[in-house]
């Protein structure tokens, strides 16, 4: 929970300044979620949307750093900068960990302001819907095109090395659970449509279909 405050604003990723240059907190929670593995392949991130809450949830798909530490890390960080970014002070509805309570219930409190679950099907922050309309003070229309533009280059040569069909394998078993198995759940968590995904996925000589199907 204090990793964050040993290194703090000075040094930002590549990815949270692309974050940062975002009209509103929407379209920079979208793109956190959309170039997080541009920092480490192994980091996902999901940005939610429901009718009356939003979400941003961290998962670790490496088997050899499934632990708290990150989960607390990247939440802080993540709050940390939702504040930062639209200079509000954005009160979470709650904050969700996959792992048990280590001990410290009340430094979870004292860093988010509100309820802290353990044991939960996932990990993230939840927050009323209606921030999610809030400017962000950093925005940047001009930079943030050429930077995005940058970002989905890097982002194209990662899939070449990992393989958008093995995106879609994680993906799947991850929403099975909530039984949001089809081509278009899969493509938005993608942030493409579904034509684009099938496109992608029979140049990799697969379908939707045989990735379901294993």
């Amino acid at each position: 929970l204090d990793l964050f405050s040993h290194y703090g604003d000075s040094q930002m990723h590549f990815v949270t300044h692309i974050v940062m240059l975002c009209s509103n907190l929407r379209a920079a929670l979208r793109h956190w979620a959309r170039f997080a593995r541009l920092v480490c392949e192994t980091d996902r991130f999901e940005f939610r949307e429901g009718q009356k809450t939003a979400g941003i949830y961290y998962i670790n798909t490496s088997v050899a750093h499934q632990n708290r530490w990150m989960s607390e890390h990247y939440t802080v960080q993540c709050y940390h900068y939702i504040k930062k970014f639209t200079g509000k002070r954005i009160e979470l509805n709650e904050v969700r960990y996959a792992h048990a309570d280590p001990g410290y219930k009340k430094k979870y409190e004292e860093n988010f302001q509100t309820e802290i679950k353990f044991k939960q099907p996932d990990t993230g922050l939840v927050l009323d819907r209606k921030y999610l309309s809030c400017e962000l003070n950093t925005a940047n229309s001009y930079i943030q095109r050429y930077m995005e533009g940058r970002a989905e280059q890097l982002l194209q040569q990662l899939e070449v090395r990992t393989g958008l069909g093995h995106q879609v394998q994680e993906l799947l078993l991850r929403l099975l659970p909530e039984g949001k198995t089809g081509i278009d759940d899969v493509a938005d968590q993608l942030f493409m449509d579904r034509r684009t995904l099938q496109r992608k996925l029979k140049a990799e000589g697969t379908s939707f279909r045989d990735l379901l199907e294993e």
